[in-house]
């Protein structure tokens, strides 16, 4: 079992708006997710996917991996799909960032991706702090 733990400061002008959630859908994407984590930090974005067959408010969560010459992505998750449906309803902004806590990966292969959703200060709406999963 091999578990790493990631300590990425909050941006100024930015809270936690969901806090310590496993990203759905990890296990289909393991290669990418492990070659993401690998190496320097990794940076996290999130991209809408609208054509999503199972989730129409699909938020996948993408690993940005700067090389020399271009930055590739690597699709290593998704928010679970009741948060995103949540998000959706609540139309919090997509000024959204994934903030990577930790990894585990355990001795079957079994793989876990632990985030915060971060959001502007001045976005924040008390409501959204009664979403849980």
């Amino acid at each position: 079992m091999t578990e790493q733990y990631y300590k990425v400061p909050v941006p100024n002008g930015y809270r936690i708006y969901f806090q310590a959630f496993n990203l759905a859908g990890v296990g289909f994407r393991k290669d990418d997710a492990i070659k993401a984590f690998s190496g320097s930090m990794v940076e996290l974005a999130i991209e809408p996917e609208p054509t999503n067959k199972k989730d129409e408010n699909a938020l996948r969560v993408i690993a940005l991996k700067k090389g020399w010459f271009r930055t590739k992505k690597l699709h290593i998750g998704y928010v679970p799909k009741k948060l995103s449906a949540f998000i959706a309803k609540e139309n919090v902004s997509l000024n959204l960032l994934p903030r990577p806590k930790s990894m585990w990966i355990g001795d079957g292969g079994e793989i876990k991706i632990e985030i915060d959703l971060v959001g502007p200060k001045e976005g924040f709406d008390k409501k959204l702090k009664g979403f849980s999963l």
